[in-house]
């Protein structure tokens, strides 16, 4: 049922169906196969350099890569075409599950930083899959929600072979959850190794030079969700009615929200072009809807400031790191407890501003259109914060070849 409403919404939830019960191919071959769950977009990004590495330096394991939702899956294909295999992540159900596994073999299972299911953990740990937490985070919401079941739930930390947490915050959450202690290793968060590459580079050329936007001061407003594009087209109005240069690009959260937040700029009068019109802005355009997948780093590559999404609302915020790979300032609602610990320390360095409301917003960006120079020191501070906390991915990497690569050899050996 719950399938079904959201294929309301987006169609890709009614495709596929059926890995959802753990119908895949038979593996044929007997490799060893590192499984990588990513729920959805932002983990598959927070994955990619993992899986990218891990091929590089071990060219003999096959990588199968599970997603739950049909953005997170387009991110699969868009980054690794047919070099991975791919498939939903099955309903945690015991039958599913343990179709999937028998069907797959994996040698383990490396889990993106939050998306937890106790059978799933607890038919791996039967079966001897080593399963590991990467880039784990724990906010103080989700852990009293996990305690509130710990009788279901304390088995299911139990049985994780390593947590490479995000911070030691994060670390002594899942330790308070019941994992031991000696299974969780603080590594920092992967998401501070995001590079800019040069396709990124080409792709924001691209964009520039489409929609003409030389001249403009660029805000984008990143990962925003209902309830948050209500509250920023007025102020995105006051703001071109200040500085007919100002030009903002909103770029909902959800591909399923590109005509929505399209027919809003309609209703409140809002001059706004998408990206897929192909076509460059002009001097009455105040909005650039951003309705392409895979963009988001490039977006913020036209930007000259960002507003990062889910934070006017209380949804916990989005990533601030790959805004401030560009160097740019950055905002933000109140609401950032799932990356706490991240804005905790771009705010200590003056790398991020926060707001209690739309109205501060409209305050802050004000000033920084008047005037940007303090504004960019703030987009240096970020840049700063990120060069100094690189080297997670390393050290993830380091963990895994403990855990995993040791432990084939010892299998191999005794079969």
């Amino acid at each position: 049922m719950r399938l079904y409403w959201r294929s309301l919404k987006s169609i890709g939830y009614r495709q596929r169906i059926y890995e959802r019960f753990g119908q895949v191919p038979a593996r044929k071959d007997d490799s060893p196969l590192l499984w990588v769950h990513a729920v959805s977009v932002g983990e598959t990004i927070a994955a990619t350099p993992l899986i990218q590495q891990w091929q590089a330096q071990h060219p003999d394991w096959r990588i199968c890569v599970t997603t739950t939702t049909p953005t997170g899956s387009d991110r699969v294909r868009a980054a690794f075409g047919d070099s991975v295999l791919h498939y939903y992540l099955p309903y945690d159900v015991p039958s599913f599950i343990q179709r999937f596994i028998k069907r797959l073999k994996p040698s383990a299972l490396v889990i993106m930083e939050t998306e937890l299911w106790p059978n799933l953990l607890a038919i791996c740990s039967e079966q001897g899959i080593p399963s590991i937490l990467a880039n784990g985070r724990m906010s103080e919401r989700s852990m009293r929600g996990y305690r509130k079941l710990g009788s279901l739930t304390r088995p299911m930390f139990e049985q994780l072979r390593v947590i490479s947490a995000q911070s030691t915050v994060d670390a002594s959450r899942f330790v308070a959850l019941g994992t031991p202690d000696a299974h969780v290793v603080t590594t920092g968060s992967i998401k501070f190794d995001v590079s800019i590459s040069d396709e990124v580079l080409d792709r924001r050329d691209a964009l520039a030079q489409q929609l003409h936007i030389a001249g403009r001061k660029v805000c984008v407003f990143a990962s925003t969700h209902p309830g948050e594009d209500e509250q920023l087209l007025p102020l995105i109005q006051q703001l071109y009615a200040t500085d007919k240069r100002f030009l903002a690009v909103i770029v909902p959260r959800h591909p399923e929200r590109f005509d929505a937040v399209v027919g809003l700029c309609q209703q409140q009068a809002v001059p706004a072009i998408r990206v897929t019109d192909s076509r460059p802005v002009s001097a009455s355009t105040a909005v650039v809807v951003g309705d392409t997948m895979g963009d988001m780093l490039a977006f913020y590559g036209l930007a000259d400031a960002a507003f990062i999404g889910g934070s006017l609302i209380d949804h916990g915020g989005h990533n601030f790191l790959e805004a401030a790979a560009w160097g740019i300032p950055i905002f933000s609602g109140k609401h950032v407890f799932n990356f706490q610990s991240v804005a905790d320390e771009l705010v200590k360095a003056e790398g991020l501003t926060l707001v209690q409301d739309v109205n501060g917003l409209q305050t802050l960006l004000g000033s920084w259109l008047v005037e940007p120079r303090p504004w960019n020191k703030t987009g240096e501070a970020a840049l700063q914060v990120l060069d100094e906390n690189r080297g997670a991915l390393d050290r993830l990497m380091a963990i895994l070849e403990s855990a995993l690569i040791d432990q084939h050899a010892v299998v191999e050996a005794k079969s």
